[in-house]
């Protein structure tokens, strides 16, 4: 059952009238109210799907800008779990190459971040 308020019979009425008005071809719109109280369902449906994809775009965009700008702030004085999430979102791979032979001591020019 579909609920309709004056507000919506207005609003349906009102479109009807302009698309009637208009000079294009109209042979694809609806020709009564009625049936576009018929098409109104799935119209609401669509309107809350794109709703709830522009939440979600909202919520990884607000996130993608809080990463950028807790990199702005002193990285030494944020927590560990903190660093760890930027450090994460920021690499795409580290590459470590070859020692060679010889002795073997730490030499950090062999560690190459791929960064994203």
């Amino acid at each position: 059952m579909v609920t309709v308020t004056l507000a919506t019979t207005f609003a349906l009425t009102v479109a009807l009238a302009f698309a009637r008005s208009a000079p294009a071809d109209h042979s694809a719109l609806p020709e009564t109210v009625s049936t576009l109280l018929l098409l109104l369902p799935d119209l609401e449906r669509r309107r809350d799907e794109l709703k709830l994809e522009r939440g979600r775009f909202n919520k990884a965009r607000q996130q993608a800008e809080s990463l950028s700008a807790d990199i702005g702030e002193d990285f030494h004085s944020l927590p560990i779990e903190r660093k760890r999430a930027l450090i994460l979102h920021s690499l795409s791979a580290v590459l470590i190459h070859p020692a060679g032979k010889g002795r073997r001591k730490f030499d950090p020019s062999l560690i190459e971040p791929i960064w994203r």
